[in-house]
């Protein structure tokens, strides 16, 4: 070989010394670039992996915004006073959205960037860009999933605060309601146009909440509309009977109380049909900038 014969004349050595050299290097070059080689091939495969597995993750999440979507779609109407059947929503974790972040951003964002500067600048911009804009609105889910949470409580906490003191004066106004009528069977005489119309009034109320179904009683906005609202009107017409003195703080206290439960109820209302709306948002999102990166057909690429 002339390299052979090259390599003698210029180092003043023979074959014996100059073939194992070259065996040798060439041994060694080829191990090099071999391991080289697969070392490359294993950093393409793992990002791969981690392009599949993200998109795979994203594409749970989206799915699982759907779930939230309808969930709070289907519940946020429910938040009214005039709700009986109480109200019913589980709030559960999107469990894929935790996975992702468990895993390093570094990681996903090498995997990503490493096949983005093979594109145009333009183009690789754009990618570039929805890329950011996901973990942007990754980041915003998480919020508003922490935020949902809290509501839930609050909706509960606030509700039951000024239910139970709805209740508690109610509950007031009844007792003296009866004692007002033994009272009245026992020493006043029915007498006076004025307070005989009143009584009149007072018992028709009564009496036509008494003929309601024993379930029905208890609700805050049946007992608002057949006594508590009512009998306010009333002692607003009757201001000059001293029943109107004694019952009209109880009657005010009901009356306050129950604007703030629907003020409380109004307030959590907004917040979940606002949820509702930035579910499908960030679904649509997601989803948006997926197509831009071109993950749909190609993501796994």
């Amino acid at each position: 070989m002339e390299i052979v014969k090259w390599i003698n004349t210029a180092l003043g050595i023979d074959n014996t010394i100059t073939v194992p050299i070259l065996i040798s290097l060439i041994v060694f070059i080829i191990g090099g670039l071999s391991k080289f080689i697969f070392e490359y091939i294993k950093i393409l495969i793992k990002r791969k992996s981690t392009r599949q597995r993200f998109s795979s993750l994203l594409n749970k999440v989206a799915d699982n915004l759907k779930d939230k979507e309808r969930n709070t779609e289907k519940f946020y109407p429910t938040i009214t006073i005039e709700n009986t059947d109480g109200w019913k929503y589980t709030h559960k974790p999107i469990s894929y959205l935790e996975i992702i972040y468990l895993i390093d951003f570094n990681e996903i964002h090498n995997s990503f960037y490493s096949k983005f500067r093979w594109y145009s600048k333009n183009k690789r911009i754009k990618k570039e860009e929805a890329f950011h804009n996901i973990w942007d609105t990754l980041s915003n889910i998480k919020f508003l999933e922490s935020q949902l949470e809290k509501n839930l409580l609050d909706l509960q906490n606030n509700y039951k605060e000024f239910h139970d003191q709805y209740r508690y004066f109610l509950q007031e106004y009844q007792n003296y309601h009866e004692r007002l009528l033994n009272e009245i069977n026992n020493n006043l005489p029915r007498k006076g146009e004025v307070l005989i119309e009143y009584l009149d009034y007072q018992e028709r109320y009564w009496s036509h909440w008494t003929k309601l179904p024993l379930k029905e009683r208890n609700y805050p906005h049946i007992t608002y509309s057949t006594i508590i609202n009512p009998m306010y009107k009333l002692n607003q017409k009757f201001p000059e009977l001293p029943f109107v003195e004694q019952s009209g703080p109880l009657i005010l206290q009901c009356e306050h109380n129950y604007a703030e439960m629907k003020n409380a109820l109004k307030t959590s209302y907004k917040q979940f049909k606002g949820y509702s709306s930035q579910y499908k948002n960030s679904r649509e999102k997601i989803l948006s900038n997926i197509e831009n990166i071109g993950w749909i057909n190609n993501f796994t690429n």
